[in-house]
């Protein structure tokens, strides 16, 4: 009886040891593959020789032909991809809440990612969201974060509502400013991994560029960008964080 008992006992350990695998938490994809992205990723051909953007939008928010255009000529002028930039898009549920946190853009980033960085191609997701921020602050609205080594987010519902009508830009010119202002970011820009060649940064508001003219100004991700864009121009990046991506691999 003891023998037997003795067996039960085993099999049950020998069970328990061959489940314990399936039931441990495994990181997330974006976690294993995403986080050991660079800037120098993006800036050089080093590593990766193409990029494929990967455009995710709630229902009527699909990204202007034009800020795709605008966004893959700002790439091409700054990122060595000799492989080619590529921008697919597609439409997703998303959230139906009126804001969300960044955990929640991090859990639909989770679900709808699909392009992960992989031999000689780095990927990065970009997130058009029909719902505000929830940090935002009375009318001081966010219109885009980037969030993660690869993942950006843009507030497209906030943006609709700041453009297109008197004494605000085209929304194509909010978007396309907003999303190069992100993607500054993910190349290091300012301070953030690409270090500078001359002091620009503006201490104050984090790792944004201190002159008020230049794409990276902390501005242009907030709802007072807006005055700035009525004639229709984008900010561009200034000669200070074109040396800075410049001494880091880039263009």
């Amino acid at each position: 009886m003891k023998k037997i008992i003795s067996q039960i006992i085993l099999t049950i350990a020998l069970l328990i040891v061959a489940f314990l695998p399936a039931c441990k938490k495994e990181p997330s994809r974006i976690e294993t593959s995403e986080a050991l992205i660079t800037p120098v990723d993006f800036l050089s051909d080093y590593k990766f020789k193409s990029l494929t953007i990967e455009i995710v939008y709630e229902h009527g928010l699909s990204p202007s032909p034009e800020t795709i255009n605008n966004l893959r000529l700002f790439l091409a002028s700054r990122l060595f991809k000799p492989g080619n930039i590529l921008v697919n898009s597609r439409e997703i549920s998303g959230s139906d809440k009126s804001s969300i946190s960044l955990s929640d853009i991090s859990e639909i980033e989770r679900k709808n990612r699909s392009a992960y960085s992989k031999n000689n191609s780095l990927t990065c997701f970009v997130y058009l969201s029909n719902s505000d921020y929830s940090g935002d602050s009375g009318n001081n609205k966010t219109l885009g974060i980037s969030y993660a080594s690869t993942s950006i987010v843009l507030f497209g519902k906030t943006m609709l509502s700041l453009s297109g009508g008197v004494a605000q830009p085209s929304y194509s010119v909010l978007e396309t400013t907003v999303a190069e202002h992100e993607f500054g970011h993910l190349m290091g820009l300012v301070n953030k991994g690409t270090g500078m060649t001359s002091l620009h940064l503006d201490a104050a508001h984090g790792k944004h560029c201190s002159n008020s003219k230049c794409l990276t100004y902390y501005l242009v991700e907030t709802s007072d960008v807006v005055s700035n864009l009525t004639g229709g121009t984008i900010p561009l990046l200034d000669s200070n964080c074109i040396r800075d991506l410049q001494r880091n691999g880039g263009k």
